[in-house]
């Protein structure tokens, strides 16, 4: 809707957007801008009149060589990493995970091969230590805004300078790849590494694709939504529960376990319940004692 109003206030002629959600088709009809679903819209497209540009902004379908052909110059489409490293879906997780500290979004053509056409607009940004998946892909949004204002300036100038992307340095992420371990903690992996995985399955409150970080503590299975690194190395087995740091000392919700790794002690708070509840009171209780003496712990990898 963003780019639309873009595209508007620099006088484009927009013929129409298809979307599955209700509120863009109302957006654009509020504007008395044709708009259709999905099926209904790209059954339009091969019977429309000539066009342009086709503009493929946060779009998960694949769209084949008979809908690429239909418009003048070519579609395009927006991708929220860094091509071509970055090519597939979700990848701001992915990122995450893989602790990098760039990232970035593109706009490039589209062709037969998914995220693999010339890039015409390219922007990045330093990936902050405590990004999760949710502000990630926010930053990624204003980014992908600002941009989209520049790329559409330069196409009305003719100034716009395609580049082929380098497909050797190519990375695909698949929409049915999962995390490792399904997102269970291996607690002999470093601080840095859980860490990064945390925050990669943290989404805010956009929908969560694959569920929080994960360990166990004895027969439960529970969520980890919240870690934080700290340069202090206890020396115990990887799992165990060091001591339990209160608000005060954190000055952030909490209460945070301090838990050991294969790397430095890292704090973890906000542990749910597998289904998404709060702990009960009994298991919440069995945390909070015995310090040294608890161990969360890492399931077998069949799970």
């Amino acid at each position: 809707m963003q780019c639309g109003d873009i595209l508007l206030r620099k006088h484009c002629n927009l013929r129409g957007v298809i979307s599955p959600e209700i509120n863009v088709r109302n957006w654009a009809e509020k504007k008395t801008i044709p708009a259709w679903d999905m099926s209904e819209g790209l059954a339009h497209l091969r019977s429309s009149a000539p066009f342009d540009y086709l503009f493929s902004i946060i779009n998960y379908r694949w769209l084949g060589a008979d809908i690429l052909g239909i418009p003048r110059y070519g579609a395009i489409n927006y991708h929220d990493g860094p091509l071509p490293r970055y090519a597939g879906t979700r990848v701001t997780t992915w990122a995450l995970m893989n602790g990098e500290t760039s990232h970035g979004i593109t706009w490039h053509e589209m062709v037969d091969e998914v995220d693999a056409g010339r890039i015409l607009k390219q922007t990045l940004f330093t990936v902050n230590p405590n990004d999760t998946s949710g502000t990630l892909n926010f930053r990624c949004y204003v980014a992908s805004i600002r941009s989209f204002s520049e790329l559409l300036e330069e196409m009305i100038e003719g100034a716009v300078k395609p580049v082929m992307q380098d497909l050797s340095k190519r990375t695909y992420y698949a929409y049915d790849r999962k995390p490792p371990r399904n997102g269970f903690i291996d607690w002999t992996d470093s601080d840095e590494q859980i860490h990064n995985l945390v925050r990669a399955l943290d989404f805010g409150m956009q929908r969560n694709p694959f569920g929080f970080a994960k360990t166990t503590f004895g027969v439960d299975t529970l969520s980890v939504t919240r870690s934080k690194r700290i340069a202090s190395q206890s020396g115990l087995t990887p799992g165990s529960i060091v001591e339990l740091i209160s608000l005060h000392e954190t000055k952030e919700p909490g209460p945070w376990f301090r838990v050991a790794t294969g790397g430095n002690d890292l704090l973890i708070s906000n542990l749910l319940q597998a289904d998404g509840l709060a702990l009960s009171r009994e298991l919440t209780a069995t945390l909070q004692t015995l310090p040294g003496r608890l161990r969360f712990t890492t399931p077998p990898l069949e799970l």
